[in-house]
């Protein structure tokens, strides 16, 4: 397919409530969208979102690689060209960039072939997938009326962030939410690597109580050893995301058993594509896989959804950070009042559903 031109365009936008994490407080969200015209008439679009807040990418970094590829186009039109030079031979583009050229190249060819992407990237079906609600609340009480809003609106699994507040305040916050959601819920948290190795023995007694789907990334310095150690004192799963780099990385926790869950960001493994790898790799080894967003914009989103319809564990939700926390999306989000369900359509396409809708077409 032949490429005519390329555009970046940056946003900024606000979050309905501050997010706060072990690596620090969100309150806005910026990023970049990469358009792809192709001489077909057809325009692929792609999320370039690092998470600043937490990794080395920084947005002036995604933006000099983003305008790459833009000079890219112009002196490789040929969209096959473009992805060898740019993607399988790593032309050094930063994460966040190589995952925004890799799903609008996906879905120009998916809409070529008029299908979705999740066909491309080999899922059998396109299968309704249950969305994890995001809470930020600091305090008891404030998380316990999102958790109630959520379970109201037919979420069956939410998730917290913890390890940014001392440990008592923690277990306060997720008894507030195991109360409202009840035993049925799937509750997850994430510590984005918040303790030292006593420290996390610490928390997950404490949480052992609450019968959690999954705690994500408890350790400072997440080796396989330090995991592996670490699972010997409690019996909630341990998920690893910013820690499994690449197929090496994932290799070393999985012949330590280290590991229950592998968390798949398309912005962090430089796309859906690799992230798909990787994720095969992960099932392979017996671990579960888990895909989220990286509170991105509805283009991030829908390359999430169509990632997890390809490659996560059936009944794992999937983690739609940006459907729950943004203010307002671009383009406008996947609608927020129906969206306890996903699943997706042709190209990078979504359809959401109630929890109303999917219990009536079961």
């Amino acid at each position: 397919m032949r490429l005519l031109s390329a555009s970046v365009d940056r946003f900024r936008l606000a979050l309905s409530r501050s997010l706060t994490t072990s690596r620090g407080a969100l309150h806005e969200r910026e990023g970049f969208i990469l358009k792809l015209y192709a001489s077909s008439a057809q325009c692929g679009a792609g999320e370039a979102s690092p998470a600043y807040w937490i990794d080395d990418e920084q947005l002036d970094d995604t933006r000099a690689s983003l305008h790459r590829i833009i000079r890219a186009v112009s002196d490789q039109p040929d969209t096959n060209d473009l992805r060898v030079s740019m993607l399988d031979r790593d032309a050094g583009l930063t994460p966040a960039a190589a995952c925004a050229l890799d799903a609008a190249l996906l879905e120009l060819e998916a809409r070529a072939r008029h299908v979705a992407v999740a066909s491309l990237l080999g899922a059998d079906q396109l299968r309704a997938i249950p969305v994890c609600a995001l809470l930020a609340g600091d305090t008891p009480a404030a998380i316990a009326s999102e958790a109630a809003r959520a379970i109201n609106a037919g979420y069956r699994c939410l998730k917290l962030k913890v390890g940014a507040v001392a440990l008592e305040d923690d277990v306060r916050r997720v008894r507030e939410v195991r109360g409202i959601a009840g035993p049925q819920a799937a509750i997850r948290l994430d510590a984005n690597r918040a303790w030292s190795p006593a420290q996390a023995r610490d928390a997950m007694l404490r949480f052992d109580d609450f019968e959690l789907e999954f705690l994500e990334e408890p350790l400072q310095r997440a080796t396989p050893d330090a995991i592996a150690e670490l699972r010997r004192y409690s019996r909630t799963p341990i998920a690893l995301d910013e820690t499994i780099g690449s197929p090496d990385d994932l290799a070393k926790f999985a012949e330590c058993r280290a590991a229950d869950v592998v968390v798949l960001k398309a912005a962090r493994l430089r796309g859906v594509t690799r992230a798909m790898r990787l994720g095969k790799i992960a099932l392979e080894a017996g671990m579960q896989v888990v895909v989220t967003d990286s509170i991105e914009s509805q283009v991030g989103m829908s390359a999430a959804v169509h990632l997890a319809a390809a490659i996560a564990t059936p009944s794992r939700g999937i983690g739609l950070g940006g459907l729950s926390i943004l203010a307002q999306s671009v383009p406008p989000p996947l609608g927020a009042a129906r969206s306890s369900w996903v699943r997706p359509t042709a190209g990078l396409g979504v359809i959401c559903y109630s929890n109303r809708e999917i219990e009536d077409n079961a």
